[in-house]
């Protein structure tokens, strides 16, 4: 499906059936776990997508060579960041950068939205950096943006250290942009955009390093694409038990700590008069915490659905 190579030297593939298939699925998990926030009474009413690629090495004959020397794949990933759900992704092979229509990635992210999100969507540092912000006068002049176009905001920040102090590089103010089509008072927008700020690069390194999406299974490019969805399936899953079960403190918890608090329980199943019974070996607050993960993530079998026949367990 590539075009030649003097053609076009990046090219990013559609995604196949059941890829597509596996999609679906990730946004049916999302809206089915936006619903359960909302049932908890903490329903989330704004989705900020944070969005970006991530270079995943691989020597297999099939990666392409990437920006920084080796081979390998650079999937788009897009993170719903208040929810810290990935709602959507882009499998690419190495050579394609995230410069490359981002915003196809971005249309998928929005539509995989829950229904309740809106989709419309100063201060002093306890160091004594203050933070000052203007409306910028800038008239973009790159070559694809048309002329007629509604023309975006541009947010200046400043920020400004107390007489006497020095940033770490010998200045004592450091300058940043924002660019957005937000109509909200600039000081309120920057703060929320450094609420969000680096939250897809935390899901990059808990993806790759926490769930193995840094090794990818075979030579076959759509069966490393379903691979990485199922890991992006798996971290939505953590997260949304992190956000739902656990307490304030533990919600931060990294995989590493997360398997402690949630998987590696020990106990023993025992059948006592046809009825299953599970004895833990853990102290009373991981029981509390497993007792809620399974209230609120219910999942029903087969036997669990039978009733007693005859005066017997089924």
């Amino acid at each position: 499906m590539r075009p030649p190579r003097e053609q076009q030297r990046s090219f990013i593939f559609p995604q196949s059936a059941p890829v597509e298939a596996l999609q679906q699925i990730q946004t049916a998990a999302v809206r089915r776990i936006a619903a359960l926030y909302e049932q908890r009474g903490v329903g989330l009413r704004i989705a900020t997508i944070d969005q970006d690629a991530t270079i995943i090495e691989s020597h297999k004959a099939a990666a392409q060579p990437h920006y920084q020397g080796g081979r390998g794949y650079q999937p788009m990933i897009a993170l719903w960041a208040e929810a810290d759900l990935v709602v959507t992704d882009e499998f690419r092979d190495g050579n394609v950068p995230a410069v490359q229509d981002p915003l196809s990635c971005a249309r998928n992210a929005f539509a995989s939205l829950p229904p309740s999100i809106h989709r419309k969507t100063f201060a002093k540092e306890a160091s004594g950096v203050l933070r000052q912000w203007a409306e910028v006068d800038f008239a973009p002049s790159h070559r694809y943006e048309h002329k007629a176009s509604r023309p975006l905001r541009y947010v200046g920040l400043r920020l400004l250290q107390p007489q006497g102090v020095l940033f770490a590089d010998g200045s004592d103010r450091h300058y940043h942009a924002v660019v957005t089509n937000l109509e909200w008072d600039g000081g309120r927008l920057l703060q929320w955009q450094r609420e969000k700020a680096g939250s897809i690069e935390h899901v990059h390194d808990e993806i790759k390093n926490g769930l193995g999406g840094s090794h990818m299974p075979s030579q076959r490019f759509n069966v490393n694409a379903a691979w990485m969805k199922i890991v992006l399936l798996s971290y939505n899953i953590a997260s949304a038990v992190k956000g739902l079960c656990f307490s304030v403190q533990e919600r931060t918890a990294r995989f590493k700590r997360y398997r402690l608090l949630a998987v590696y329980v020990s106990g023993r199943m025992n059948r006592n008069n046809c009825v299953m019974r599970l004895r833990l070996c853990a102290p009373a607050e991981t029981i509390a915490r497993l007792a809620t993960i399974w209230q609120i993530f219910s999942l029903p079998t087969q036997a669990s659905s039978l009733r007693p026949r005859g005066g017997r367990g089924a």
